[in-house]
């Protein structure tokens, strides 16, 4: 609310003071609502008084969500996903190339290596005492 151009906005309990900007010259009365959505749909009023006389108007405004941001979202998911699949079929044609290319040499021998330790043969060992109970 606005008392005349010069004054102060003041806000009722519960607006947002960041959301809504009031501004007014000597003819005109400007109200920007920021970051619009649909809660902010409903009936504004505007008056003034001129020698005792309440003189009002009033804007309905009716806000509906956009099916931009939907469409936009779609778009980026479906050139994503093609150039996945580019990328996806580019590397299957290279790896088949390389299969073709190294896969079938007669130069290329696979051998299998085993390493193990040399079992030493043990001494008899003469100094030893056995027993055994019944």
């Amino acid at each position: 609310m606005m008392i005349n151009s010069y004054s102060e906005v003041s806000y009722c309990d519960g607006v947002k003071k960041s959301k809504f900007e009031m501004t007014s010259n000597t003819s005109n009365l400007f109200l920007e609502i920021k970051q619009v959505d649909v809660s902010d749909s409903g009936l504004y009023f505007c008056g003034f008084n001129k020698e005792g006389k309440l003189y009002f108007s009033t804007a309905r405004l009716s806000i509906t969500e956009s099916d931009e941001v939907a469409a936009l979202t779609s778009v980026m998911l479906g050139v994503l996903t093609v150039l996945l699949i580019i990328v996806i079929i580019g590397l299957v044609v290279q790896n088949r190339k390389l299969q073709r290319e190294y896969g079938h040499c007669e130069d290329l021998n696979y051998a299998t290596v085993n390493i193990q330790r040399k079992a030493r043969r043990r001494e008899p060992e003469t100094n030893v005492m056995y027993a055994a109970t019944r």
